[in-house]
């Protein structure tokens, strides 16, 4: 399935999910996808489970950036 074109995702784009259930695959998944044309940047406002998958280069959780800065 392509995501970008079931979502109708143009160039610039800021894609949200809110709900239960199927979001961190959804997520990752489209991530996948769109990284085939550009960078992507993944946010969230909750935790996620951090990804075995090695088609992430370069992840990074709060506690990381809190460890780098020095704030808690």
């Amino acid at each position: 399935m392509n995501l970008i074109e079931k979502f109708e995702i143009k160039s610039k784009d800021v894609v949200s999910f809110v709900g239960s259930g199927g979001k961190t695959t959804t997520i990752f998944l489209l991530a996948k996808e769109l990284s085939n044309y550009n960078n992507v940047l993944i946010i969230t406002t909750t935790k996620m489970l951090i990804p075995k998958n090695k088609d992430i280069e370069f992840f990074e959780t709060a506690e990381d950036v809190n460890n780098y800065t020095g704030k808690n």
